[in-house]
């Protein structure tokens, strides 16, 4: 599944304490497989620290990390790497519940997934992670809610004495369950999702953290972006996928990297708003840097390199935001947002 295995070990699963499986390979990462979580992965000389890190900053916020492992987890990906970039950005995903209600559609949204017709019945799974729950006692709260609701039939392997608690043993969605859930994953499609493109370098992401998610939050949308890091090989799926549900993509110019061209093609190929910024310093500019040159007989000279930030043709001639610093970019951005993107 992960390729050559060197050793696989008993261990601990440092999001969700449940007992798992810790495979070392040779390349120096540990990969972890959790009933609960999913799979993900780990830089081993980063595993103490950051283990620490969780628990003693992200205590009660964990389950939503599982929870969202365990969503994006598929047998044919590869496990998505933990780190504190990824945790932070993972934390910022538009899938992240938001209330109570969030995570009861989450379950019913998992449940329907797995039925296969009407009154299929389903193994009861305690893992709070299906639900982004805080934990099994949510969970199971969360499971009797749809019951009440009339959205599920539970089969109790043993009932207790006030005929509403007990054991549970399996599963069924009701006509009315599946068709909320029909409901929710069509307007899923229809979300006020901002999809954001951009470089993914340390200063870009404050741009982000500081500016442009305010901008999207502040005129009424949810921004999303995914990094490289979070999502590996994948990583192409997953933004097909997350462009396709979004209502518009902001594509950021600044860095020149290819992949912004290619999803801010991708959502305009789709009929998606597309809105195009870039920072001043890389919005066709000539910049001169100093470099150092070895000449022949040997010796170190200073020369000057100039380099051109040319925006290509293909979307030059697009109405750019040509921003300077994050609070320009976040009132242009803000303003650009109103007057072309339309709520529903």
């Amino acid at each position: 599944m992960f390729g050559d295995r060197e050793m696989a070990v008993d261990s601990t699963c440092i999001l969700c304490d449940s007992a798992c499986k810790e495979i070392n390979d040779s390349l120096g990462f540990s990969y972890i497989e959790c009933l609960n979580c999913g799979r993900y992965s780990l830089a081993r000389s980063d595993k103490s620290s950051f283990h620490l890190m969780l628990k003693n900053q992200l205590g009660n916020k964990l389950h939503l990390i599982s929870g969202y492992i365990r969503e994006s987890s598929n047998e044919k990906s590869k496990p998505i790497i933990l780190n504190t970039e990824s945790v932070n950005v993972i934390l910022k995903n538009s899938n992240i519940p938001q209330t109570i209600n969030d995570n009861f559609n989450k379950l019913l949204i998992y449940l329907n997934n797995r039925t296969e017709y009407l009154g299929h019945y389903i193994e009861y799974e305690e893992h709070p992670a299906i639900a982004y729950a805080l934990n099994i006692i949510e969970l199971r709260k969360l499971i009797l809610a749809l019951e009440k609701n009339n959205y599920a039939k539970i089969f109790y392997k043993s009932k207790g004495t006030n005929n509403s608690d007990g054991i549970f043993g399996r599963l069924s969605l009701t006509i009315d369950g599946i068709k909320e859930a029909d409901r929710l994953l069509k307007y899923q499609t229809e979300s006020n999702n901002a999809f954001i493109a951009m470089w993914f370098d340390d200063e870009m992401i404050k741009i982000f953290d500081d500016h442009i998610s305010k901008a999207v939050e502040d005129a009424g949308y949810r921004a999303l972006i995914i990094s490289q890091k979070e999502h590996n090989d994948d990583i192409c799926d997953q933004i097909i996928a997350e462009i396709r549900k979004c209502k518009f993509l902001i594509a950021d110019f600044t860095g020149n990297r290819e992949g912004v061209y290619y999803e801010a093609g991708f959502a305009y190929g789709l009929g998606k708003e597309v809105i195009y910024t870039c920072r001043k310093d890389w919005h066709n500019q000539e910049i001169s840097e100093e470099v150092d040159v070895t000449l022949e007989n040997g010796s170190a000279v200073k020369a000057e390199l100039k380099k051109n930030r040319k925006i290509h043709f293909d979307v030059d001639h697009r109405n750019f935001i040509i921003w300077e610093t994050g609070e320009d970019l976040y009132q242009k951005l803000k303003a650009r947002i109103g007057a072309t993107i339309s709520i529903k």
